[in-house]
């Protein structure tokens, strides 16, 4: 706890410093031209912005398990045609109150809600997010969340289109999903942010103990640069309040121009299980987002996920992956990806045939078709 909030001062000293030279540089230059094919704003229904998504895939598993389930995935982990998720969102800016409503239906949120209980876990589903926001135009920015909100660890979003990959990485698929509870973030100048968010844990609106879950954030950007830390610790285990979960996410990222762009993410963590034990986990991620012209883009990802205690999996093992995508915009509205990934791993974690025999590789082929719909 004392090396986060040395480090917490550490940010908020530096990005003070770099405001003051910001004030001091010359004016920044006019915005580019409108992108024609940049998303399509919400629609406008008074003081409501609405906006739809639809988001489908069809994957090809090169083993055929049996389950025909594609293994450490999220979220096309069906291997076959399936939709991934139907959403509409409503917003109502804050001023000073307002709120983020979404109602959705798809694989995704039947996946991330899969630690619900299931009498809170049949309308949950539905409901991704749900929160109200207070925001006074004289509080400087200060903002104030609360209700179920996703997670704010990991360089990937639930959603696919603002992603570079159709499917999710390993870092994503073994971390928090989303929370509920009471979420609060200040901008202190235009190049840092601090927040802290107090929950009732991982993946659930209803707390499996009496304990809470604190989530410490950070963000600064630095010209291409930007560097996000997310720190969430607490009990996480049924009628457990003394075996505390502490999770450590950092994303850097790297924005050279609109053609090219990486990302470096990694994944600390460690749990406690009994006195004597406990079980830990680090991962670590890699990608780059390359724009060959304004609607064909190429992304890679690699990334190795030492599950050494078996925490994530059940299984000590490294896990590694590595993801080819490729992305057309047909309109501004829709888009198409293709995708091939090979995992691997150091154990027969993978399974092939109608037998399922095990195996440490898989190989999958994926299509995915994504829409987004607002003001046309």
């Amino acid at each position: 706890m004392q090396r986060s909030l040395l480090l917490l001062l550490f940010f908020a000293v530096a990005a003070s410093a770099q405001g003051q030279d910001a004030t001091a540089a010359t004016p920044a230059p006019a915005p580019p031209p409108p992108d024609p094919l940049a998303a399509p704003a919400p629609y406008q229904v008074g003081k409501l912005k609405v906006s739809l998504l639809g988001d489908g895939y069809y994957v090809y598993n090169a083993n055929h398990p049996e389950n025909r389930i594609n293994t450490f995935y999220n979220f096309d982990d069906l291997d076959k045609f399936q939709l991934n998720m139907a959403r509409m969102a409503v917003d109502l800016d804050p001023a000073p109150v307002g709120f983020h409503f979404e109602v959705g239906a798809g694989r995704a949120y039947q996946i991330i809600h899969f630690w619900e209980p299931k009498d809170v876990g049949k309308w949950s589903e539905f409901l991704p997010q749900m929160y109200v926001t207070l925001k006074p135009a004289s509080w400087k920015g200060l903002q104030f969340d609360f209700g179920k909100f996703y997670t704010s660890a990991g360089a990937e979003v639930t959603e696919t289109y603002p992603n570079w990959n159709y499917s999710r990485s390993l870092l994503f698929s073994f971390g928090p999903y989303y929370h509920f509870g009471l979420r609060v973030n200040k901008p202190w100048n235009d190049h840092f942010s601090t927040g802290v968010q107090v929950v009732n844990g991982w993946n659930n609106i209803l707390d499996n103990n009496s304990g809470k879950t604190v989530g410490i954030t950070t963000a600064a950007t630095m010209g291409k640069f930007a560097w996000a830390n997310n720190y969430y610790f607490g009990p996480e285990q049924n009628g457990v309040t003394s075996n505390f979960r502490h999770f450590y996410d950092t994303v850097l990222t790297y924005t050279m121009n609109e053609h090219l762009a990486t990302y470096f993410n990694m994944d600390i963590g460690r749990e406690k299980f009994a006195p004597s034990t406990s079980s830990g986990w680090i991962g670590v991620a890699g990608a780059a987002h390359i724009g060959l012209t304004k609607r064909l883009f190429f992304s890679p990802r690699i990334e190795l996920y030492n599950d050494y205690d078996g925490w994530a999996t059940g299984t000590p093992q490294r896990i590694k992956e590595l993801t080819l995508t490729g992305e057309y915009k047909l309109h501004k509205a829709l888009n198409a990806r293709v995708e091939y990934r090979h995992d691997w791993s150091n154990v027969a974690s993978f399974t092939m045939g109608p037998n399922m025999d095990p195996l440490s590789h898989q190989n999958t082929f994926a299509v995915g078709l994504i829409a987004l719909l607002g003001k046309m």
